[in-house]
């Protein structure tokens, strides 16, 4: 967004541009944190969630795309960008953002291919519009034919790749097409980021398995509810406050 008033910046893109250098060193300490789970057959599972948002360009009026992809729950590729049409819906968009995770998904399947690694099909896309995956699965209606056919090709795809149903709340990435909450922007996020100056993240790791509902114990918690649970599993007793996140408290006096 900045780069595109670079010849005409005004005080606004300056407090956008001092924003952008705070999340900048906030940030610093944060890595990805790639720990895949291990199949007992020893195939891989490859999950990817997308989303879009809607006209979010002021200018083009066009939308922005965002997905993840997982190879057994480690994040292995990443994407922001606006898409290349405009969107007459926010379903319209949500394909069209499904569309651009099909085909790397459809890469990544050659790669692994190429290097004789098996893996389970079909290639499971979350996405949190039901009248995305609707036009994903079913022919062209007179509200969807106006639709480029370089999108439907998805349609083409039944066994290699699924398209199922999630929250938004629980869609991983929707940090990746806008602006969100700070605490639910930490809360995905930390599914798949770790701070180094943390210690014990060992609940970050399932992330991708089948659904964000079946990610392993911990991940999703509050950081005090986390602190109270690993409390708990070491000292066999609930505290809460402070001392769960191992904080020594102030000796009273006397």
């Amino acid at each position: 967004e900045l780069s595109k008033v670079l010849d005409r910046a005004t005080q606004e893109n300056m407090k956008d541009l001092l924003r952008g250098i705070k999340f900048v060193l906030n940030t610093q300490d944060l890595e990805l944190k790639i720990k895949p789970y291990v199949m007992k057959d020893g195939t891989v599972v490859i999950n990817a969630w997308c989303d879009s948002d809607y006209a979010g360009d002021k200018d083009s009026r066009k939308s922005v795309t965002g997905f993840l992809v997982f190879i057994n729950g480690a994040l292995v590729s990443w994407k922001s960008r606006l898409q290349k049409t405009v969107g007459l819906s926010s379903a319209e968009c949500e394909y069209y953002a499904m569309t651009e995770v099909a085909q790397e998904l459809l890469y990544i399947k050659q790669v692994l291919e190429f290097l004789k690694v098996e893996m389970q099909l079909p290639m499971t896309v979350y996405c949190d519009n039901r009248g995305a995956i609707y036009m994903a699965n079913n022919a062209s209606t007179a509200r969807t034919k106006h639709i480029d056919v370089r999108y439907h090709f998805i349609r083409d795809l039944e066994g290699i790749i699924e398209f199922k149903y999630t929250k938004t709340a629980d869609n991983l990435a929707d940090p990746y097409t806008k602006n969100l909450p700070n605490e639910q922007f930490k809360r995905l996020t930390g599914l798949y980021f770790r701070s180094t100056k943390e210690e014990g993240n060992e609940e970050y790791s399932d992330v991708g398995v089948n659904d964000v509902k079946g990610r392993r114990k911990g991940v999703g918690e509050s950081t005090q509810d986390r602190g109270t649970r690993k409390y708990k599993d070491v000292h066999g007793e609930s505290k809460t406050g402070s001392e769960t996140q191992g904080v020594p408290q102030k000796p009273k006096d006397g």
